[in-house]
């Protein structure tokens, strides 16, 4: 058996990860408009304007959103178990 791997462009794996948190995203609690700050607003503003189809010009604020799910939730990592070659 052969494998190789190709590392996935940044955009993509940005993509995949804000798409794959969207449930635990839109579980958070945000502040009503009337008790944001300009900068929070700013932030939301951000949020609610990403696109999952095309390019978004500020994509941080949902990328922030979903490491944080991926932070309070835990990451899930596979394991692997070495074994002996049955036909050498």
């Amino acid at each position: 058996m052969n494998i190789t791997t190709k590392a996935a462009s940044s955009q993509k794996s940005k993509a995949d990860r804000i798409q794959d948190k969207r449930p635990e995203i839109y579980d958070f609690y945000f502040l009503e408009e009337g008790k944001r700050s300009k900068e929070y607003s700013l932030f939301m503003q951000n949020v609610y304007s990403y696109r999952i189809v095309g390019k978004n010009k500020h994509e941080d604020a949902p990328d922030s959103l979903a490491m944080l799910a991926d932070m309070i939730h835990g990451r899930q990592y596979g394991t692997v178990q070495i074994l002996r070659r049955k036909y050498f």
